[in-house]
């Protein structure tokens, strides 16, 4: 997969190119796009206008902290991360979709460029989907390889759930919402 970003003149609003760069004809040979600004990826408030505002996390708050955050690629879980990167901690995405996540990354990664706090943001090729107890189980272990016995995590943000779903069972026999949401974020704990 060729990932672009292409910003305008003024660096204040991204376009995430995704994609085999193909015939957007074919359906697994598309080309999608992502545009960030400065009011965010749904039009609410930005990383950067929560930390300016009063009272607001300073750069370089969470300096030598390590967050992961799931669900870090869309929604409030980015906007979080975002944040969480900008006050200067080490935030890892967990999701479902690795390109997803991976895209996630590199949109907040342009944006820290920008502001030298010294935060990064990272994700690991391992999926963690959450309606499956055997892929949060693998994900904690690839975790727990890629930080060392000796990182510490200090912030665990369990951002990441469903809502509204027909119902249906996972892999284990449990309801989906209710598991995704409340029983398997207990394996992180």
């Amino acid at each position: 997969m060729q990932v672009t970003l292409k910003s305008d003149p003024d660096k204040t609003r991204y376009k995430l190119l995704f994609g085999d760069g193909g015939d957007n004809n074919r359906p697994n040979s598309v080309t999608n796009s992502v545009c960030i600004n400065d009011m965010g990826v749904f039009g609410g408030t930005s990383a950067a206008s929560v930390l300016s505002q009063q009272g607001g996390i300073a750069a370089q708050a969470l300096k030598g902290k390590v967050a992961l955050v799931t669900g870090g690629n869309s929604g409030a879980g980015f906007e979080t991360v975002k944040v969480l990167a900008l006050a200067g901690a080490r935030v890892i995405i967990a999701g479902r979709r690795p390109e997803a996540v991976q895209t996630a990354v590199f949109c907040i990664q342009a944006e820290l460029k920008k502001s030298e706090t010294g935060g990064t943001v990272e994700a690991l090729p391992t999926p963690c989907d959450l309606e499956s107890l055997a892929s949060v189980r693998a994900y904690a272990a690839a975790l727990l390889v890629h930080m060392g016995d000796a990182t510490p995590l200090h912030l665990l943000v369990l951002n990441a759930g469903v809502m509204f779903q027909p119902f249906r069972r996972s892999p284990q026999g449990l309801e989906v919402t209710w598991s995704v949401n409340h029983l398997y974020t207990y394996i992180y704990r």
